[in-house]
């Protein structure tokens, strides 16, 4: 069906009726419909219903918000992103969903009780726009290592799959590092953080962010960067590219000896356990990255190593504790002495301690933050 919780990208300035805020029946459940339901008269035979079928089918050509889910894709296709707005520019759409998430930020101190009432509406809001803000962020990571897909008959002519753009891909990133690499303060709200349990305050940043690191990073989105690569040649945006791109906003601390704050090692941890656990599963599955993922973490050693003698004492014992994660991930002795399976379902983006979390569609079941952190 065609499905979005809300409209997240319309702004004030655009004056809509709220009542379009909520989708109601949307141009390709008429389509669906029409093709699976319409009565053809004319046709006599199932053959010649087929003929008027392929032609419906091939409106899908023209007009791309007709298309669905695409089996050849094999999870690579931009386009099938859930409750997604606007996803044939994802960036654009997320910078829009994000400004009306700011907007909400702004109205929730207001929801805080005056008459004796606890804080829980107030937490299952804050942890929604924290829910929210994650699924837009996972629609721009969609584009890397990704391509537009379009199911064709043998008579079509053109490729199913074409790679997304060099271009786009570099500019999904840098949203990402702006937007999700980047602590946004702006989620931090102390007039709202002061209301919650001190453990919650800074829990779903991290999840949110680790998550979003073990999916640019998964074993299938960079095998199909190297595919692209193959592809395309110097056109592509290279695996190599994406892991300059993550060590340049991760680890942008690195040059000076400036303090480094809790949630950026918290980022900083995350990114270099989601490498090491891509070494761990090497045995596991074959992973063309593998020696991309390794030279990563040596060139990463060297530089956390260099960056580990300025600072002040929290920075260098954090960035010596890095260097000591990357030193056993990469030690043969220590291959042997992990969990592979564990590692396995770590750089698919799943945990032990991640199962806690509520299986709800929405928030404010067994614990707001939903699984869809995870």
């Amino acid at each position: 069906m065609d499905y979005s919780r809300f409209n997240y990208v319309a702004q004030p300035e655009d004056k809509l009726d709220p009542a379009l805020l909520i989708p109601k029946i949307g141009p390709y459940d008429v389509f669906a419909t029409r093709w699976g339901y319409t009565p053809i008269p004319s046709a006599k035979t199932p053959e010649e219903e087929r003929q008027q079928l392929n032609l419906w089918a091939r409106e899908q050509a023209a007009t791309p918000w007709l298309r669905f889910d695409a089996p050849k894709a094999e999870g690579g296709d931009f386009g099938e992103n859930g409750e997604a707005v606007g996803d044939a520019d994802a960036v654009t759409a997320t910078d829009l969903g994000v400004r009306n998430l700011k907007r909400v930020m702004n109205m929730l101190p207001a929801v805080v009780p005056q008459d004796g009432k606890d804080d829980q509406l107030l937490e299952r809001l804050y942890f929604g726009v924290w829910q929210q803000w994650a699924r837009e962020m996972g629609h721009v990571v969609a584009l890397v290592g990704s391509y537009e897909v379009q199911n064709k008959h043998n008579d079509q002519p053109g490729a199913i799959a074409t790679p997304v753009s060099r271009d786009r891909q570099q500019r999904a990133m840098k949203f990402l590092a702006e937007q999700a690499l980047t602590t946004p303060q702006w989620l931090l709200d102390a007039t709202v953080v002061e209301r919650l349990r001190a453990s919650d305050a800074s829990r779903p940043l991290s999840q949110i962010q680790r998550s979003l690191l073990r999916q640019l990073l998964a074993p299938a989105r960079t095998q199909r960067l190297m595919a692209q690569e193959a592809q395309l040649g110097a056109k592509a945006y290279r695996l190599e590219d994406l892991f300059a791109d993550l060590r340049r906003n991760v680890f942008a601390e690195l040059g000076g000896g400036a303090a480094i704050p809790a949630a950026r090692r918290t980022l900083q941890r995350s990114y270099v356990d989601t490498l090491a656990a891509r070494i761990a599963i090497a045995g596991l599955m074959q992973d063309d990255g593998e020696a991309s993922v390794r030279a990563e973490l040596v060139e990463l050693k060297g530089a956390i190593g260099a960056g580990a003698t300025r600072g002040d004492r929290a920075r260098r014992i954090h960035l010596q504790g890095l260097n000591d994660v990357i030193a056993k991930a990469l030690d043969p002795r220590g291959a042997t002495q992990a969990n592979p399976v564990a590692a396995l379902l770590r750089v698919m983006g799943h945990n032990a301690q991640d199962g806690a979390a509520a299986h709800a569609c929405w928030p404010g079941h067994e614990h707001p933050l939903g699984r869809e952190l995870h």
